[in-house]
């Protein structure tokens, strides 16, 4: 059992470099260039992960997999479908404040060409959360909370990319605080989907 020391360096190494796969990308980044971050040699880095595309994975996979438990858990909620949309669209972007450099480094590598191993369960996981939105949506529209003409799977990809978007530009010290961006983008997104009362 590892101490609390090689816990915290582990945390280190994974924190560190986030940073620098989020300002060079992945591809650029070597594992010396993560270890003179941290300031030990690039063997030390060794002893707690086997290459870089397992710390590329233990910085995506927390988020990844939080999203579609939270996306499980809101689709069992005895709530209509726009009352869920809602919860959605707010969860998803919760992830940005403070995890928006993974929410960044996740969107940039799971959506870009990479043939790392262990991409494929975190992409696999994001397959599953992306049919969870369509999933929603369309039961939004059988229900008659949600337009009928729109397509589910494009409705639900086009509100996962505004949504994804923010990873260029959002940062929680930043003028827009997470609260205005969700009420912001809750309102475009039920404002193109949902069913006027009229």
């Amino acid at each position: 059992m590892r101490s609390a020391a090689a816990a915290d360096r582990r945390v280190e190494i994974i924190r560190r470099a986030a940073e620098i796969f989020d300002s060079k990308g992945v591809a650029e980044t070597s594992l010396q260039d993560i270890a003179a971050a941290i300031g030990v040699r690039r063997e030390a880095v060794y002893y707690y992960f086997r290459d870089k595309g397992e710390i590329l994975c233990d910085i995506i996979r927390p988020q990844s997999e939080a999203l579609l438990r939270g996306m499980e858990q809101l689709m069992a909620l005895d709530v209509s479908p726009k009352v869920r949309l809602g919860l959605a669209i707010s969860g998803h972007l919760e992830r940005f404040n403070p995890h928006y450099i993974e929410m960044t480094v996740a969107f940039r590598e799971l959506y870009g060409r990479s043939a790392m191993p262990g991409l494929v369960h975190l992409r696999r996981v994001w397959k599953s959360y992306e049919q969870r939105w369509v999933d929603l949506i369309a039961e939004g529209q059988r229900t008659g909370d949600f337009d009928p003409a729109q397509d589910p799977k494009m409705a639900a990809f086009g509100i996962l990319g505004m949504c994804n978007w923010a990873s260029n530009w959002y940062r929680p010290d930043g003028d827009a605080p997470i609260e205005k961006l969700i009420e912001s983008f809750t309102a475009i997104a039920m404002g193109g989907l949902v069913r006027s009362e009229a």
